[in-house]
C-alpha cells in the first residue's frame, strides 16, 4: 500500500525575505550539523539516508559532484526549514555541442534506498514552494528525484514548474528485468513483537514451510546462521559480493559487474563505519553460502535490505528462505519495527512481506533557457583541457564560446 500522507497543522507562510542558499563544500556542510540534526529530528518523514552522517560520507567520497539547497528561517537564522541534497553532473552534449548541468537526488551518488527532502513539518508547503521556485530559476538541463517516499513532497515541489512552457514534467515508471520488476515498489513487513506472531500472519503453507526448513537445517547444524558480531566482517562482505556477482554474471558485462560491485562495497563499508550495518550470514561446511546487507535506521527501528548474495551452486538447500527467515526472526529479537526488502517487486519478497511502499519518481526536462550552471565552470575547464589533449578543436571552440557567454551573463 502507498504510505499515507502525514497530516500537519496549519502553517504560517515563509517570509518573502527567505532565500534558498547553496552549499557545495564539505566544510560548509560540516558547519550545518547542529541545524541539520535538529531538522532531521523534527521531520517525521526523514530517515537514515537523509541523516547527516550518511550524506557526509557520500559527499566526502564524491567531491565536486554534489550540492545542498537550504532554506533558513528568516526569523531564526540558526533554524533550517528545508534541505534538498542533490547530485550534480556536468555533461558534454555531442549532439548540441555544449555543456549541460544535470541534477538528481544525492542518493544517486551511490546506493541509497530513499531520497528526497528534509522539511520542518510546520512549514512544509511553503518550504517546498520556495525550493521549487528556486530550482526553476536555476540553469540546468534535467532534474530527477527518484525513490522519494512521500509523493506529496514531490508534488509540492514541482508546482512551481508544472504548466510552464519551459519545463516538461513527467512521472515515469522504473522497471527492470524486461519490465517484470517495478523498482518503485518496496515490499515491507511491519514487525510484531515476536517471531511466532509474525508467522501466524502468514499463510498456512508458508508458515509450515518456514518452520520445517529452519528446523531441518538450523537445528541439525547443517547450516549455521551467524550475525556480524560473530564473524570477520571482510570475509562475509567479500563472500556476499562474490555470490551476488555470480548470480548476475550472465546478464551483465564484466565492467558493469565491477562498477556495481564496487558501489555495493562502498555502501557496506560506509554503513559499517557509521555503525548502521546489519549483515546476517549463513555458513555451510565452513564457508559463507549466503548473506544479506542491511542499513539500520536507529531512530525508527527500520532495517533496509540493500544487497543479497547466496551461493548459486548450492541447489539442495533453500538458502533464500533460510536467509530471510533467520533475519526476520533476529531483527524482531533486536527490537526492529520494519523489515524493508528494498526496491523491486520480485515474487519471492511477497512470501514474507505484509505491505508495500510506493515511491515517487519525478523527472523534469528544461525545454528552453539556460542549461549550464556557471558554478561548474571549473569542471568545464577541466573538460576543455581534455578536448585540447585529444585534438577536439571544434568541440573546444564551442565549449569556450559557451563558457565565455556564461561568464558574461554572470558578470
Amino acid at each position: 500500500m502507498t504510505k499515507p500522507a502525514t497530516m500537519h497543522p496549519p502553517v504560517h507562510p515563509v517570509s518573502a525575505a527567505a532565500a534558498v542558499t547553496t552549499v557545495r563544500e564539505l566544510a560548509a556542510f560540516d558547519a550545518l550539523r547542529p541545524a541539520w540534526d535538529r531538522l532531521h529530528a523534527e521531520d517525521p518523514d526523514a530517515g537514515v539516508f537523509l541523516g547527516f552522517g550518511w550524506l557526509r560520507r557520500l559527499f566526502a567520497e564524491n567531491p565536486g559532484d554534489w550540492c545542498v539547497k537550504l532554506l533558513t528561517d528568516p526569523h531564526d537564522p540558526s533554524r533550517l526549514l528545508a534541505a534538498l541534497p542533490l547530485r550534480v553532473q556536468l555533461r558534454w552534449s555531442r549532439s548540441q555541442k555544449r555543456f549541460q548541468t544535470h541534477f538528481a537526488a544525492a542518493g544517486r551518488l551511490c546506493f541509497t534506498e530513499y531520497t528526497g527532502f528534509l522539511c520542518a513539518p510546520d512549514r512544509e508547503a511553503e518550504a517546498l514552494d520556495a525550493l521549487g521556485h528556486h530550482m526553476a530559476a536555476q540553469p540546468w538541463t534535467s532534474f530527477a528525484l527518484r525513490y522519494e517516499p512521500t509523493g506529496r513532497r514531490l508534488r509540492g515541489f514541482v508546482r512551481a514548474m508544472e504548466g510552464q512552457a519551459a519545463f516538461d514534467v513527467t512521472w515515469p515508471d522504473h522497471r527492470i528485468n524486461g519490465g517484470e520488476t517495478d523498482q518503485l515498489i518496496c515490499p515491507q513487513i511491519a514487525l510484531p513483537g515476536d517471531f511466532d506472531t509474525y508467522l501466524e500472519g502468514q499463510s498456512r503453507n508458508t508458515r509450515k514451510k518456514i518452520r520445517k526448513t529452519m528446523r531441518r537445517y538450523f537445528d541439525s547444524g547443517e547450516v549455521t546462521p551467524r550475525v556480524l558480531e560473530e564473524v570477520p566482517y571482510e570475509e562475509v562482505r567479500d563472500a556476499l559480493l562474490s555470490h551476488w556477482a555470480a548470480r548476475w554474471r550472465e546478464a551483465n558485462s564484466p565492467e558493469r559487474l565491477e562498477t556495481v560491485g564496487a558501489k555495493y562495497r562502498r555502501m557496506l563499508d560506509r554503513a559499517r563505519d557509521l555503525g548502521l550495518l546489519y549483515m546476517p550470514s549463513l555458513w555451510h561446511q565452513g564457508r559463507v553460502v549466503g548473506a544479506l546487507g542491511f542499513v539500520i535506521d536507529p531512530a525508527s527501528g527500520a532495517y533496509h535490505c540493500m544487497v543479497t548474495g547466496r551461493d548459486i551452486e548450492v541447489q539442495a538447500i533453500d538458502l533464500g528462505l533460510l536467509m530471510h527467515a533467520h533475519a526476520i526472526e533476529d531483527v524482531i529479537g533486536r527490537g526492529g519495527t520494519l523489515y524493508d526488502f528494498g526496491h523491486g517487486t520480485e515474487p519471492y519478497k511477497f512470501h514474507y512481506a505484509t505491505s508495500t511502499l510506493e515511491l515517487g519518481n519525478l523527472v523534469i526536462e528544461r525545454r528552453a533557457g539556460g542549461v549550464f550552471d556557471p558554478a561548474m565552470t571549473g569542471a568545464a575547464l577541466a573538460r576543455c583541457e581534455q578536448m585540447l589533449r585529444r585534438g577536439q578543436t571544434e568541440d573546444l571552440a564551442r565549449a569556450l564560446r559557451q563558457l565565455r557567454k556564461a561568464g558574461a551573463a554572470v558578470g
